[in-house]
C-alpha cells in the first residue's frame, strides 16, 4: 500500500537571524579547533552493513 503523506515543515529566516546563525558556527568552530569546546561521545550503537562480494 502507498500513502501519501505531507511533507515536512520547512522554516524561512530573516537576514538577521541567518547572520547570528553564521556567527555561532563561526564561533562554534573556533571554539572546537581551540580546544574551549568540549565534546562526549553518544551511545554506541550497530550498523548494518550489505556484505562485500
Amino acid at each position: 500500500m502507498l500513502n501519501r503523506r505531507p511533507g515536512r515543515k520547512q522554516w524561512s529566516y530573516s537576514i538577521d537571524c541567518k547572520e547570528i546563525e553564521c556567527q555561532l558556527k563561526a564561533r562554534q568552530s573556533y571554539e572546537q579547533q581551540s580546544g574551549l569546546a568540549s565534546y562526549s561521545l553518544g551511545a554506541a550503537f550497530w550498523e548494518v552493513r550489505a556484505s562485500k562480494s
